[in-house]
């Protein structure tokens, strides 16, 4: 009776524990996924990054990587990114902030993605490779700013955001 529970206990706990044991493994190898240095630099300076609705405020950016992504058809989809975010702190409404963006994006460069994830996404083109995703969630107390881009050692097809079916898991930063 009580090798059920405990068998379901380990298999669960080997679950959770494998992606980091994973990551470990990779980051102490030198082979594994890590941040672009040359493409954080040129997204902090983009616009949707660095403006805000006027009755509103930005906090520091987050330079942040996952390498986690799912095998080939696994049901939870989550994918290896690169990401520069803030918070945008703000009385505006959803719709407001929406429209917001959604100006700010076109006017600097970026195309609506037809799958809008969030109140707003887009991409702009990153010089091969996949685009950089730019995505605005509504968050507890205000509102997630975030650019996702493809980590060195990543392979090139390896970008979910480009085929319309990622799902990214809040960052814990």
């Amino acid at each position: 009776m009580v090798a059920g529970p405990v068998l379901v206990t380990a298999l669960f706990g080997w679950a959770v524990a494998e992606p980091a044991f994973r990551k470990d493994a990779a980051s102490s190898s030198g082979t594994g996924c890590r941040h672009r240095p040359e493409t954080v630099a040129q997204i902090r300076k983009e616009p949707v990054l660095n403006e805000h609705p006027g009755a509103g405020s930005l906090g520091m950016d987050v330079d942040s990587v996952s390498c986690d992504t799912s095998p080939p058809g696994s049901s939870l989809g989550a994918v290896s990114h690169g990401a520069v975010s803030r918070r945008l702190t703000t009385t505006m409404t959803q719709a407001g902030v929406r429209a917001y963006y959604a100006g700010l994006a076109e006017r600097s460069g970026w195309r609506p993605d037809p799958t809008t994830v969030g109140l707003y996404s887009a991409t702009k083109p990153a010089g091969g490779g996949c685009p950089w995703w730019f995505v605005v969630t509504s968050e507890r107390e205000g509102y997630g700013i975030q650019v996702s881009y493809q980590p060195l050692g990543v392979p090139a097809d390896d970008c979910a955001w480009a085929d319309g079916t990622p799902i990214l898991l809040p960052d814990a930063n």
